[in-house]
């Protein structure tokens, strides 16, 4: 499969992405030449107008969807813009069409903000994993009718039961 290119003729696509607010790029799979970028993905790319071919990453991306022979792709992925620096985006690609027109459609989501508050949340519970596990004081949730929720391994150590164990257990019986 030869690159993908953008040219900037007027595509029967481009008064219906144009308004969309999330960025999107329709390739015509008749002419599979002609990209176009609606102004969100022009701007999420970091172009002030269409380029001459599609970013190699992306074209690397439809030559997978192209090959997978399905009806549609979903991709995370981090990319490195020159203008911009490294975001992660989530790409669903698609067939779509009509009987005199069909296309692939692109839509990029930017997960970026996502990616950091699932990164920094990961950190936090290996934060809190640790400072539960190697404390010597007994940390025990426990539900309304007394059954432990969560335990630390102090508990696990004291009465010699697996945590797995202890979990869903009557605290005051095992203390009593």
């Amino acid at each position: 499969l030869e690159k993908f290119s953008a040219r900037s003729d007027a595509s029967p696509f481009k008064t219906l992405i144009d308004d969309l607010p999330m960025p999107v790029i329709c390739i015509e799979e008749a002419d599979i030449q002609r990209a176009t970028y609606n102004c969100a993905a022009l701007t999420l790319l970091g172009y002030g107008e269409a380029p001459s071919s599609l970013p190699e990453w992306l074209n690397d991306e439809i030559i997978v969807f192209l090959n997978s022979c399905s009806a549609e792709y979903c991709r995370e992925l981090t990319v490195t813009m020159n203008a911009v620096g490294p975001i992660s985006l989530q790409l669903d690609i698609k067939r779509a069409g009509c009987k005199d027109s069909a296309a692939i459609v692109i839509a990029m989501h930017d997960i970026s903000r996502f990616k950091s508050i699932e990164k920094n949340l990961r950190l936090s519970e290996e934060r809190y994993r640790i400072l539960v596990d190697n404390q010597i004081d007994l940390v025990v949730m426990i539900d309304v009718e007394g059954n432990i929720q969560f335990t630390g391994p102090s508990l696990s150590r004291l009465l010699g039961i697996p945590e797995p164990e202890l979990v869903g257990c009557p605290l005051f019986s095992l203390i009593a």
